[in-house]
């Protein structure tokens, strides 16, 4: 087997962090908007919506089209297309020109992710799960400085000051496609299947889960800024802060959750992560900051660090369908964006505390589904990472 194409590879994991910081960057964005163009919670639960179901619509022809035909171009092209949107959204003028703007954003993610994941997958040689390694950290990286990137440069440029963006994302693209055309094509690699029969029933519990968690990821990072700013007085760069803690609290803590998970079980450790989780969102309406921001951490390792141990599950409870499985959890999170419509109308008539208590309410759920699940019956969260399946 080839060595890795480290050059090839630099530039990909360097590409997924620009990628995701536009994917980050959605929540805190759409809270600029709305206070830069008056809009409701509703209008703004409407607008992260939308670019969420665009981009997943988007995601999965971009995977369909990818499979069937080698699409190389989708990669540099998802970095440019993420640059683009955010320059745009700084322009926007009015709700329309902000949907827009975030479709196009919405856009780059969505082109980027399966090619880039195949590419990164063969350009590894035989050090792949080392590599896959690498190539995660840099969009949770990405993700977790989004919210900062867009505060950043709206504090010392406004909002058109987001153009900037393009000053890094086309010199990624461009590399990208010269060193895409300098290392070739790789050759496809081979799905193998796992062992045992499929449990559907324990995955529709898992996918209950999943759903589950990412209405409380919607509820907290698309409404909560806003209680800090609208209730606590704070600025939206503190908010934006915020935030960047929140998806950091997943980096940091998704190496540490499975290695309990290996230890304790996965199952006790996905439905104690829950009901931590259920607990700290609860409590969200009445900290005032400092203490915000160490409930916004441990929020964030609880709902985005147990995404190891689904996606591991997922492999578990559907031998036969592990990528089915395995993309099904990851969708979950687009999926779970369409609560962000009925949240705003919740947060216009009620506040957002009460979409705060809806939330703590699910992940409450989420952990009492966690009990349901069946014992594990392959192996440890910690092996089978470091054997790539992830």
């Amino acid at each position: 087997m080839h060595a890795p194409a480290w050059s090839l590879l630099a530039l990909l994991i360097l590409a997924h962090a620009a990628v995701d910081v536009g994917a980050g960057a959605l929540p805190a964005l759409a809270q600029y908007l709305r206070t830069e163009l008056d809009l409701t919670y509703t209008v703004t639960g409407l607008l992260v919506t939308s670019a969420s179901l665009c981009g997943a619509a988007v995601q999965v022809l971009a995977g369909f089209v990818a499979d069937r035909r080698r699409s190389l171009w989708m990669v540099p092209a998802g970095v440019a297309l993420t640059a683009a949107g955010l320059a745009l959204a700084g322009f926007a003028a009015s709700p329309w020109a902000a949907a827009g703007a975030l479709g196009v954003l919405a856009l780059g993610p969505a082109l980027f992710h399966p090619e880039a994941v195949r590419t990164a997958y063969q350009a590894a040689g035989s050090q792949r799960a080392t590599v896959m390694g690498y190539f995660t950290l840099g969009g949770s990286v990405g993700w977790a400085l989004g919210p900062t990137v867009v505060a950043l440069l709206a504090r010392a440029f406004g909002l058109p000051g987001l153009a900037l963006w393009l000053a890094v994302g086309l010199p990624i693209a461009a590399l990208l496609a010269f060193s895409q055309r300098r290392e070739g094509v790789l050759q496809r690699g081979e799905l193998t299947r796992g062992e045992g029969e499929d449990l559907w029933a324990a995955y529709a519990v898992l996918m209950a889960i999943a759903l589950l968690r990412g209405g409380v990821h919607v509820g907290v990072t698309v409404f909560y800024p806003g209680f800090l700013i609208d209730r606590l007085g704070q600025s939206r760069e503190a908010a934006a802060a915020a935030l960047s803690l929140l998806l950091a609290g997943g980096v940091v803590a998704a190496p540490a959750l499975g290695r309990l998970a290996d230890r304790w079980g996965r199952r006790g450790v996905l439905g104690g992560t829950m009901a931590v989780l259920a607990v700290v969102v609860l409590l969200l309406p009445f900290l005032r900051p400092p203490w915000t921001y160490p409930a916004v951490l441990i929020l964030g390792a609880c709902s985005q660090g147990v995404l190891p141990i689904a996606l591991v599950l997922s492999q578990e409870f559907l031998p036969g369908h592990t990528a089915l499985g395995g993309g099904m959890q990851v969708a979950a999170s687009s999926v779970a964006a369409l609560l962000a419509t009925p949240f705003g109308l919740v947060a216009d008539a009620f506040g957002v505390p009460a979409v705060l208590r809806l939330a703590a309410a699910m992940a409450a759920v989420g952990a009492l589904l966690a009990a349901w699940l069946p014992a594990a019956r392959t192996r440890g969260v910690g092996a089978a990472l470091a054997t790539g399946s992830r």
